[in-house]
């Protein structure tokens, strides 16, 4: 998980997918929470310090345009939330383990 802003942070981060809500949770490992915000599908966590240190994903597969076992059967990824004054840029890489039928 990264944040960047005025300097970039990288942390092991726990990465966990809720199959039935269709929710996506990204928590780094050494956690400091403090509070949440929204914005549309997507819930930040901050630190007491406002860094961003957590993500929430609502409706995770429909966003992504791919079916939900995609994201029960992922084996590792990449987080990289990048904020600056004007945007908070959040980039998503999944890889997932798919059988063929």
């Amino acid at each position: 998980m990264q944040n960047g802003g005025k300097g970039s942070m990288h942390q092991k981060a726990k990465v966990k997918y809720d199959f039935e809500e269709d929710i996506l949770v990204a928590r780094p490992l050494a956690r400091n929470y403090d509070s949440s915000f929204q914005l549309g599908n997507f819930i930040f966590d901050l630190d007491k310090n406002k860094n961003i240190n957590g993500m929430e994903l609502l409706n995770a597969s429909k966003l992504f345009g791919i079916h939900k076992i995609v994201l029960k059967n992922m084996v590792s990824g990449n987080l990289e939330v990048v904020v600056s004054k004007e945007l908070i840029q959040v980039q998503i890489q999944i890889k997932s383990k798919i059988r063929n039928t």
